[in-house]
């Protein structure tokens, strides 16, 4: 599952902040070992880095990501 699918309307990005954000999250998936998409732990990194990236983060999305799953 790609995350372009899950990003919100009102969350305005530009075509290269979708790419990061993009690469962002296949990264975090492959740290995790999320290859089956369906599985819901996928949708559940999508929300997490979606709310990142809504707080205007885009350098650090994977380590963030991660860091508010551990929590």
């Amino acid at each position: 599952m790609p995350i372009r699918p899950l990003l919100p309307d009102d969350l305005a990005l530009e075509p290269e902040e979708v790419s990061i954000l993009s690469g962002a999250f296949e990264d975090t998936l492959r740290a995790l070992r999320l290859a089956k998409r369906s599985d819901p732990a996928v949708l559940t990194v999508a929300r997490h880095m979606i709310e990142i990236a809504r707080a205007g983060e885009r350098a650090r999305l994977r380590e963030r990501t991660l860091r508010m799953l551990a929590a």
